[in-house]
Protein backbone atom coordinates (compact mmCIF):
# COMPACT_ATOMS: atom_id res chain seq x y z
CA UNK A 1 0.00 0.00 0.00
CA UNK A 2 1.45 3.53 -1.36
CA UNK A 3 0.04 6.45 0.99
CA UNK A 4 0.59 10.18 0.08
CA UNK A 5 0.51 12.87 1.73
CA UNK A 6 -0.20 16.39 0.53
CA UNK A 7 1.22 18.17 3.57
CA UNK A 8 0.10 21.74 1.70
CA UNK A 9 -3.11 20.92 3.47
CA UNK A 10 -1.77 20.74 6.97
CA UNK A 11 0.00 24.05 6.64
CA UNK A 12 3.52 22.44 6.49
CA UNK A 13 5.97 24.50 4.69
CA UNK A 14 7.97 22.76 0.94
CA UNK A 15 11.01 22.75 0.53
CA UNK A 16 10.41 24.71 -3.28
CA UNK A 17 14.49 24.95 -3.51
CA UNK A 18 14.59 21.15 -3.84
CA UNK A 19 11.54 20.83 -5.69
CA UNK A 20 13.57 23.21 -8.12
CA UNK A 21 16.49 20.98 -8.00
CA UNK A 22 14.63 17.82 -8.85
CA UNK A 23 12.16 19.13 -11.97
CA UNK A 24 15.99 20.90 -13.16
CA UNK A 25 17.80 17.25 -13.35
CA UNK A 26 14.33 15.17 -13.86
CA UNK A 27 14.32 14.47 -17.87
CA UNK A 28 10.90 12.29 -17.45
CA UNK A 29 7.36 13.56 -16.03
CA UNK A 30 6.91 10.54 -14.92
CA UNK A 31 9.72 10.20 -12.05
CA UNK A 32 7.95 13.17 -10.23
CA UNK A 33 5.08 12.34 -8.43
CA UNK A 34 3.93 14.67 -5.91
CA UNK A 35 4.99 12.32 -3.07
CA UNK A 36 8.83 13.68 -4.50
CA UNK A 37 8.21 16.69 -4.95
CA UNK A 38 6.37 17.47 -1.82
CA UNK A 39 9.59 17.46 0.31
CA UNK A 40 8.42 18.98 3.77
CA UNK A 41 10.92 21.88 5.08
CA UNK A 42 11.78 21.30 8.59
CA UNK A 43 14.40 23.20 10.00
CA UNK A 44 14.89 20.09 12.42
CA UNK A 45 15.53 17.53 10.42
CA UNK A 46 17.83 18.33 7.33
CA UNK A 47 16.86 17.75 3.91
CA UNK A 48 19.28 15.96 1.20
CA UNK A 49 20.04 19.51 0.06
CA UNK A 50 20.91 20.38 3.40
CA UNK A 51 22.90 17.39 4.43
CA UNK A 52 24.75 16.49 1.13
CA UNK A 53 24.56 20.47 -0.49
CA UNK A 54 23.02 19.47 -3.49
CA UNK A 55 20.11 16.60 -4.20
CA UNK A 56 20.48 12.98 -4.57
CA UNK A 57 20.88 12.35 -8.33
CA UNK A 58 22.52 15.12 -8.98
CA UNK A 59 24.41 15.07 -12.64
CA UNK A 60 27.89 14.49 -12.08
CA UNK A 61 27.78 13.67 -8.10
CA UNK A 62 28.09 10.31 -7.33
CA UNK A 63 27.21 9.57 -3.35
CA UNK A 64 29.22 6.26 -1.87
CA UNK A 65 26.95 4.08 0.37
CA UNK A 66 28.57 5.47 3.31
CA UNK A 67 27.74 8.97 2.98
CA UNK A 68 24.20 7.88 2.59
CA UNK A 69 24.18 5.85 5.23
CA UNK A 70 25.54 8.86 7.16
CA UNK A 71 22.32 10.48 6.19
CA UNK A 72 20.06 7.77 7.73
CA UNK A 73 21.57 7.91 10.61
CA UNK A 74 21.32 11.93 10.60
CA UNK A 75 17.71 11.49 9.95
CA UNK A 76 17.02 8.79 12.63
CA UNK A 77 18.80 11.85 15.39
CA UNK A 78 16.68 14.30 14.61
CA UNK A 79 13.49 12.69 13.64
CA UNK A 80 11.38 10.58 16.01
CA UNK A 81 9.82 8.93 12.93
CA UNK A 82 12.97 7.06 11.62
CA UNK A 83 14.90 4.33 13.41
CA UNK A 84 17.66 2.40 11.75
CA UNK A 85 17.72 -1.24 12.43
CA UNK A 86 21.04 -3.05 10.75
CA UNK A 87 19.94 -6.67 9.48
CA UNK A 88 22.91 -7.39 8.25
CA UNK A 89 26.50 -6.99 6.52
CA UNK A 90 27.47 -7.16 2.47
CA UNK A 91 30.97 -6.42 0.94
Amino acid sequence: MIVCIDFRLYGQKIDTTYNRKIKEYTTDAKFLPASVLDLVEDGRVPSPLKHFGTIIGAPGVMHRTAEIYGYYKKLAETSPLISIKQVGTTE
